[in-house]
């Protein structure tokens, strides 16, 4: 008992320093052995020693297994600084290989630019190798004895080596293109507003002609942007005042026969003259604002209608007629948009107008129509591969064929004789210089005429002189103006009866001559 009570008693070894972990895993070692030894010969004696001894094992196992632990984690933290260390080295053994093949390489030929050859010794190598490692290097280089000799490559003086320039040109190339991906980041905020005007102008210039006078209304901001349903109201709303105020104007000019002025204006509505003129502001604004805005509607339905006859600034302006009298007619209460009442009497509008001043000579409504659906029907043959036939197009349009006839005699386009056409043999003239004068005759026709005029009078040299007085004055053979039987009896104091019976005497006789003297052969220049 006093054994084991000195024992427990004993101070627990003490502590060993952190760099000497081994010696103090041997030291516990042989510790604990000579403990062992020590109690073995008495446990035989004394039950109670052995338990305080297996107990003092016990707990010298434990310090064994926390200092085993200890130690791991203390190998665990300097095992990567370790692996660090060796890939470093490995890093620069490698280095330090290619900086000798490179500076090698000068010694047994001459580069092709003509530049001097630089040259290294051996030693000076290895000592600016040795400062630049660690010490483990650097033992590891003056003990492996680098062989310099070793890497030399064995080049022939005789044939010339050019160094390739690939490297250089990727280089270069990276180069620009960073600072070009630099001016762009650089440069992007700034630039973003000039490249959205350049592609807009760009668009502005597909879409618009430069010499289309339209272009500045279309492309105006004021132009672009259509009203929301509460604004498209509230114009509406003082457009139909402004409409009301100007009935009531017509109705006073009617009743007085004189221009109201506007005192009388106002009182005519029964309004003040300060809420009249803001009514009368208002109104022109409103309608000013809703004619811009659906304008870009109006060009729309106007360019559908092109090819007519009438120029574009004249569409636009017939369909902001229709558009200004849709403002009469359109109903807030209906729920319906403005631009979806508009449309319709925007194109009627400008069918009307086609259809009055389009051609020179004006044409009915209804053969206006029947010719445009004449039209389209030929646009539909051609389309389907066939030729339009005018008994196809009658079928299809729904009328014969004589009244299409007709309708197509009708329908042709005047020409001016001013305007310039190309013949087969000058490039430019005018109709009216290729265009015959009718009043001119050819000349063999002329001379037929003139053999028959004396032929005629030869023939009525065998009636009688009144006889052929008659004939002459009834068919105006001498001053071309025929005459009544009764203004040739007063000549002659005969009646109207006795004149006719001379006539056909005398018509008689000359029948006979024309059997004989075969005339028949003048008929055709008889017009």
């Amino acid at each position: 008992m006093e054994v084991g009570r000195s024992l427990l008693s004993t101070p627990s070894p003490p502590s060993q320093p952190r760099n000497k972990l081994r010696n103090h895993i041997s030291t516990s070692g042989t510790k604990i052995s000579q403990v062992s030894s020590k109690v073995a010969p008495s446990a035989v004696g004394d039950f109670p020693r052995l338990v305080i001894t297996q107990e003092l094992r016990e707990t010298y196992k434990e310090d064994k297994s926390k200092l085993a632990t200890a130690i791991e984690k203390k190998l665990e933290k300097i095992r990567p600084l370790s692996e660090a260390k060796e890939g470093r080295y490995k890093q620069n053994l490698k280095d330090v290989e290619s900086k000798l093949l490179y500076w090698l390489q000068p010694r047994e030929f001459a580069l092709t630019h003509g530049k001097a050859v630089q040259s290294i010794e051996k030693d000076e190598l290895t000592t600016s190798i040795s400062s630049n490692f660690s010490e483990k290097g650097a033992a590891v280089l003056s003990g492996d004895k680098i062989n310099v000799e070793s890497y030399k490559i064995k080049f022939s003086t005789k044939v010339p080596v050019v160094r390739s320039n690939r490297l250089i040109e990727r280089r270069l190339k990276k180069r620009k293109a960073t600072k070009i991906l630099k001016h762009v980041k650089r440069d992007d905020e700034i630039s973003n507003s000039s490249i959205r005007c350049c592609t807009l102008s760009k668009k502005v210039e597909r879409c618009i002609n430069s010499n289309d006078p339209l272009r500045f209304f279309a492309w105006g901001l004021e132009y672009r942007k259509f009203l929301s349903r509460e604004e498209e109201k509230e114009v509406i709303i003082n457009i139909q005042h402004l409409i009301s105020l100007e009935e009531a104007k017509e109705r006073f000019e009617s009743h007085f026969n004189h221009e109201p002025t506007p005192m009388e204006w106002a009182r005519t509505v029964g309004l003040s003259s300060q809420a009249f003129d803001s009514h009368l502001v208002l109104g022109k604004c409103s309608l000013e604002k809703i004619v811009t805005t659906n304008f870009r509607l109006v060009l729309h339905i106007a360019k559908q209608y092109l090819g007519n006859g009438i120029a574009i600034e004249d569409l636009v302006q017939e369909g902001n007629k229709g558009l200004v009298k849709s403002l009469r007619k359109f109903e807030i209460s209906k729920g319906n948009r403005f631009k979806t009442y508009a449309r319709w009497w925007v194109r009627q509008s400008i069918r009307k107008a086609i259809q009055e001043n389009s051609r020179i000579i004006r044409l009915p409504p209804n053969v206006f129509d029947l010719l445009r659906r004449i039209k389209r029907e030929k646009k539909l043959c051609v389309q389907e591969g066939c030729a339009p036939k005018l008994e196809e197009i009658a079928r299809r349009v729904g009328i014969r064929t004589e009244k299409l006839g007709c309708l197509l005699w009708y329908g042709r386009e005047p020409v001016s004789l001013n305007d310039r056409t190309f013949t087969w043999y000058c490039e430019d003239v005018t109709y009216q210089e290729i265009t015959a004068d009718q009043r001119i005759e050819q000349p063999d026709i002329a001379v037929f005429k003139l053999l028959m005029r004396e032929h005629v009078r030869q023939c009525l040299n065998i009636l009688t002189p009144r006889e052929r007085t008659v004939i002459e004055h009834r068919f105006g053979i001498l001053d071309r103006e025929r005459k009544t039987l009764n203004e040739i009896g007063g000549m002659f104091g005969l009646s109207r009866e006795r004149i006719r019976q001379i006539e056909s005497r005398a018509l008689q006789k000359l029948r006979e001559i024309a059997s004989r003297e075969d005339l028949s052969a003048y008929a055709m220049f008889l017009n």
